[in-house]
């Protein structure tokens, strides 16, 4: 019983040390309640913004809840739709800034095929043509490799597989494009070369028959 007291006792004291009474106490303890209350507000109007295509707004409403809301159960989702807004507003530096982010610090998220596939897009949809460098078809098809193998009952498999074609076709017709300059100048055995490349890497698309 004395050993309670003392427990009581030194609490009593170590509450009114770092606070001035034990309602500014309840009080802290309430706002930060209101903190992760209050994020569902900005999260809302945000989802609301981009389902009306209304990029920029969204993303204005998903960033106050990351900056402001750190605790709330808004923040992960909010994380998630900053990145889709991104996309969508075609800020794709900013897109494939925050859908990395967001698989590097919640890996194990339902949402990772959503995340992978569209980490797909953000480079495929900045492919123009088959006679540029091949960069972002590259690192595009390996998103969307990634999602056909690591989740194929994911509802974004089959997109991916589509994408993926789509990609193996771009490079594939780049390659062969390169080939015909080789022929072009003569140069027989790079443009060989080339379409042997084809026959071993994209056997399966119209510029390897």
């Amino acid at each position: 019983m004395q050993f309670a007291i003392c427990n009581f006792y030194f609490l009593d004291c170590w509450l009114l040390l770092y606070f001035p009474s034990f309602t500014s106490f309840l009080a802290l303890v309430n706002a930060g309640h209101a903190t992760q209350r209050h994020g569902r507000g900005p999260f809302r109007r945000g989802t609301a913004y981009l389902n009306n295509k209304k990029y920029a707004l969204a993303i204005d409403r998903f960033q106050k809840v990351k900056a402001e809301f750190p605790f709330s159960p808004q923040l992960v989702p909010a994380e998630l739709k900053l990145a889709e807004a991104y996309y969508l507003n075609k800020q794709y530096p900013e897109a494939a800034a925050a859908f990395k982010e967001f698989q590097t610090l919640h890996p194990n998220n339902e949402n990772i095929p959503f995340v992978l596939y569209h980490r797909g897009l953000v480079h495929f949809d900045q492919f123009t043509s088959s006679d540029r460098y091949q960069k972002m078809t590259e690192i595009a098809k390996g998103y969307f490799e990634s999602v056909v193998k690591d989740h194929p009952g994911s509802p974004y498999a089959a997109p991916a597989r589509e994408k993926l074609a789509k990609c193996i076709e771009y490079l594939s017709e780049h390659e062969f494009n390169i080939a015909v300059f080789y022929f072009n100048e003569k140069k027989y055995p790079a443009a060989i070369d080339r379409l042997e490349g084809i026959l071993r890497r994209y056997r399966d698309t119209p510029f390897a028959v």
